[in-house]
């Protein structure tokens, strides 16, 4: 599935807005579901955080040092 992320940094999710980056702005997003309310985040084929859909959150993954 996907979604677009609007001027804002915001994508729609069940009638609710869910804050993902400015830096994506007007670009589509992928989701992959893991488990029932929960979701991989993908901009083309990088994985770039997860998204609790019961808590409306996005996380982001920590970049490796």
């Amino acid at each position: 599935m996907t979604r677009r992320v609007n001027n804002s940094g915001d994508i729609s999710w069940h009638k609710d807005r869910v804050f993902i980056s400015e830096v994506f702005r007007f670009e589509d997003l992928g989701l992959e579901l893991v488990d029932e309310d929960f979701y991989k985040v993908f901009f083309r084929d990088i994985e770039i955080g997860e998204s609790d859909v019961e808590a409306l959150r996005f996380r982001p993954v920590q970049a490796l040092r």
